[in-house]
């Protein structure tokens, strides 16, 4: 059944929820429509919860640089993330910063 919040969230809900916040801000298909702003305000609260140690969140945070216009802010984002990233995931990493 459903229950209702207790207003202590489970803290990896919380980091997962502001990653899909921001993500889902991000993919939203009408540019004019992006709260880059909400969508900065998410993904930064996130990527302190996870202390800059998750990879999804740090390709998440230099996605939005680009879109923002500060590609040279996304470059050491996408580096760090290559440090906690899966194997399986590092060269699609290597190639976005290959693109920066």
């Amino acid at each position: 059944g459903f229950s209702p919040p207790t207003g202590h969230g489970n803290r990896e809900e919380i980091k997962h929820s502001l990653n899909d916040i921001g993500t889902a801000i991000l993919d939203y298909p009408d540019p004019a429509g992006r709260d880059l702003k909400l969508a900065r305000t998410a993904l930064e609260r996130g990527h302190e919860l996870t202390h800059g140690e998750n990879p999804d969140r740090l390709r998440s945070l230099a996605r939005l640089r680009v879109m923002e216009g500060t590609k040279a802010a996304a470059r050491p984002l996408l580096e760090q993330a290559l440090k906690y990233a899966a194997p399986s995931d590092r060269s699609a990493i290597e190639k976005t910063l290959a693109s920066l």
